[in-house]
């Protein structure tokens, strides 16, 4: 009720008064002025049994029970079959208005049938098929039944703090049409789990005749972008995604490389791959899948009591543990009637040399995508297996792999030395850093610092070579990292890790070839200065004759002597030759014109009229 004061009394002050107030809160409405709501409420009476029903955003809603409904127009006021029109059809099938879909497996056979009248190539005004008008006014008799449905308008358990969040989408096609659905899935400090229909799509299929695995990849890709919209919908949360199909053929296209698929499936599968990640997608049986009641359509009356619909499938309550087991995805033959078709032989011979670029490091720009691609090949390895998101335990290995490939292209013979336990040359440009080797095998900087408090890597820094990409990228990594630091930040940033070579130059060298860098040290240009006047080169007979005027100060004046002194603010008239450069000083005691004119003939009085 604070917040409502401060918000009406901020407001107010703009001249902006609140008006048609509607709450869930009783307390709130009972505080206001009964011409400020929404609606006459007499709250001498039980509020909870009214039906006090507002329309917001073209939704009805109760405040006072907290519960969505819908209103439907009585079939009595409709025409008969010889006034019924495809444009009456059009204008009475859209009354219902559903912008979150969450009465989506009713209307898909509105659009159905829809479709199904645009096929005849009647016009406007024409009057239906009789066919297609007695259907109609068969399922329009049963939409009366959602003048019962009652949805609460809050998803999320009201009264228990919810500790985790996550969004469960389901998608599915029928030779008619294709369906998502999204639920919001979320469990409680007590361990209680609860489900709740977020948001619902579909779509007809296409006139053109499409195969149902198609169909099926259509229905994933309106999951993931109702699933983006959702998400920047609840950016306020930390969510979990997970998008389920009973489709493995879907899984398989998905998972596979958008370039492996013909034009159709190929751009699909990248879209969906943009929006969704292709590790959050997972199959679930059909029996079990929500969106099948959207695609194929199901009548007003089961959807009252269809916990399917509106909760999602039962599994969903449970542990993940009890989830749908994941089944190996195989290549089928409509997983293989979707691929490329283009063969290529190739002979190749290639031969190992100490300095060949294993992991095609001069084709990256990015220290970090090197990083990243590095880790993603290394899971092809069976000893490397993984799934999901990149851990850094994988990243910080690829790391390590990287730089001992640039380690022996740059320090060959040390490394050599070392590992047969020599000396090092005399001559290595490296001796003077005293270098080992670590249990990694990694070549590092040694020295005095074992007992200090500081990071092993900052102890003994990886070495590097100076000629070397992977050395240019990495300046290039922490320069950018640190928005583009100077020379001695950026060679301290690099050291908290790596040692390289001749650091020093290396890092002018970058620095002086960055545009932005170049654009922030960019001079500016100097405007050339005018000729002075006469008055400030030509000298007079005596000084003073051309003078310029200007103050000084304030400066504190104290008007006597003793503990009762005042302190009163004081000027400085400083008087200047404008030829000689000569100053005479006055004291001004303000301001005013009239204190100038006074200083002014002081002025006078010493050093001749000017």
């Amino acid at each position: 009720m604070k917040t409502q004061q401060e918000l009406v009394d901020m407001l107010e002050h703009g001249g902006f008064n609140l008006r048609k107030w509607s709450s869930n809160n009783v307390e709130l409405l009972k505080a206001l002025p009964q011409e400020l709501c929404e609606m006459n409420i007499d709250f001498d009476l039980d509020i909870s049994q009214s039906n006090y029903v507002i329309k917001t955003l073209g939704m009805y809603l109760s405040p006072i029970k907290d519960v969505f409904l819908f209103k439907v127009r009585p079939i009595e006021s409709l025409p008969d079959v010889y006034s019924f029109t495809k444009r009456l059809f059009l204008s009475d099938s859209s009354r219902i208005f559903d912008p979150l879909g969450l009465l989506a497996p009713v209307l898909i056979t509105t659009k159905i049938m829809f479709q199904r009248l645009w096929l005849t190539g009647i016009s406007w005004d024409d009057q239906l098929p009789e066919d297609l008008h007695k259907f109609w006014m068969a399922w329009r008799s049963q939409l009366t039944e959602l003048r019962k449905l009652r949805l609460p308008r809050c998803i999320v358990p009201k009264d228990d703090k919810v500790v985790k969040h996550e969004l469960h989408g389901f998608c599915d096609a029928s030779e008619s049409a294709y369906a998502a659905a999204v639920y919001i899935r979320t469990e409680t400090v007590n361990g209680s789990i609860s489900t709740r229909l977020v948001a619902a799509k579909t779509k007809v299929a296409p006139l053109k005749t499409l195969s149902l695995p198609r169909l099926e990849l259509c229905g994933a890709f309106l999951l993931a972008s109702l699933m983006k919209g959702v998400q920047a919908a609840f950016s306020f949360l930390t969510l979990f995604l997970f998008c389920w199909t009973d489709s493995l053929v879907t899984l398989s296209w998905i998972g596979g490389e958008p370039s492996k698929w013909k034009t159709f499936v190929g751009n699909r599968v990248s879209e969906i791959q943009e929006l969704v990640s292709p590790s959050n997608w997972r199959y679930c049986p059909s029996e079990d899948n929500p969106a099948d009641c959207a695609s194929r359509g199901i009548n007003p009356k089961e959807l009252l009591s269809h916990p399917l619909w509106f909760n999602g499938p039962p599994w969903l309550i449970k542990g993940s543990e009890l989830w749908p087991d994941q089944p190996r995805v195989l290549p089928t033959k409509d997983v293989c009637t979707e691929q490329r078709s283009n063969p290529v032989r190739v002979a190749a011979s290639v031969v190992l040399t100490p300095n060949v670029d294993l992991f095609g490091i001069f084709s990256y720009s990015s220290f970090s995508k090197l990083i990243r691609v590095v880790s993603w090949c290394r899971r092809w390895i069976p000893k490397y297996r993984g799934s999901g998101p990149l851990t850094t335990i994988e990243l910080k290995s690829s790391l390590l792999l990287i730089v001992k490939s640039a380690q022996a292209d740059g320090f060959s013979k040390e490394i050599s030395h070392l590992m047969k336990k020599k000396v090092i040359n005399k001559k290595s440009n490296v001796i003077a850093l005293n270098p080992f080797l670590d249990k990694d095998g990694v070549l590092r900087v040694g020295g005095r610092l074992d007992l200090s408090q500081i990071s092993y890597d900052r102890k003994h820094p990886i070495l590097l070579p100076k000629h070397h990409r992977l050395t240019e990228l990495i300046i290039q990594h922490e320069h950018l990292k640190n928005l583009h630091a100077g020379p001695q930040l950026l060679m301290a940033a690099i050291r908290q890790t790596y040692w390289i070579i001749g650091a020093r130059d290396l890092i002018r060298r970058f620095i002086h070839k960055c545009v932005t860098c170049r654009r922030q040290r960019a001079e500016t240009m100097q405007q050339i200065m005018g000729s002075l006047p006469s008055d400030r080169i030509t000298s007079g007979a005596r000084a003073f004759v051309k003078i310029g005027v200007d103050f000084a100060g304030p400066v504190l004046l104290k008007t006597g002597r003793g503990r009762g002194s005042r302190t009163e603010k004081a000027w400085i008239a400083l008087f200047v030759c404008l030829a000689v450069k000569a100053i005479h000083l006055e004291l001004v005691t303000s301001l005013s014109t009239e204190a100038f004119i006074a200083t002014l003939k002081r002025f006078i009085a010493r050093r001749g009229r000017p």
